[in-house]
């Protein structure tokens, strides 16, 4: 093999590797680091009764969008455990589980979280051992990320393909 078509071999190869390590990394470990970089002017705005609590919720829900796709790995207590069809695949029974709503608060501003996780099709034999009260840990892929402006702010996060330990 030719020195520069060695080098060039070697850099795809690593190249190639780094890529799928990247993908897999959990870019998320806290629900409320998907806001990271938030201005403190829109965090001040998402207070409850402030008047522009509607458009600061517009503005952190775009910051929010930006970690679909990404993964995460949260821990939550289970609220519910849920059997579902999804519109695209009407046949096949998923399960869902809502986390238990919890209350956080960044630099002053207090946030519902809420947590909805869909299990990846292979976890569903663990279903029969969740237990509403469980604590546990999901690992995914979010799906669905926004800010709405209710009484107080509400981080909604919707996490798919998630495997559990």
């Amino acid at each position: 093999m030719k020195p520069l078509s060695f080098l060039a071999f070697v850099f795809l190869v690593l190249s190639l590797s780094f890529g799928l390590a990247q993908e897999g990394a959990v870019a998320f470990k806290e629900p409320l680091a998907v806001l990271e970089g938030l201005s403190r002017d829109v965090l001040k705005d998402l207070r409850a009764g402030s008047s522009k609590m509607r458009e600061a919720a517009g503005e952190a829900s775009k910051k929010a969008a930006e970690s679909e796709g990404k993964q995460a790995e949260f821990k939550i207590v289970i609220g519910n455990v849920d059997p579902f069809q999804a519109a695209e695949a009407p046949t096949v029974t998923r399960y869902k589980i809502g986390g238990r709503v919890e209350t956080e608060r960044v630099s002053g501003i207090t946030f519902s979280v809420h947590i909805l996780a869909v299990l990846a099709i292979d976890q569903h034999p663990k279903v029969a051992k969740l237990k509403k009260g469980d604590k546990i840990t999901i690992t995914g892929r979010i799906g669905n990320a926004e800010v709405l402006a209710r009484t107080q702010a509400e981080l909604h996060l919707d996490v798919k393909d998630v495997k559990l330990p």
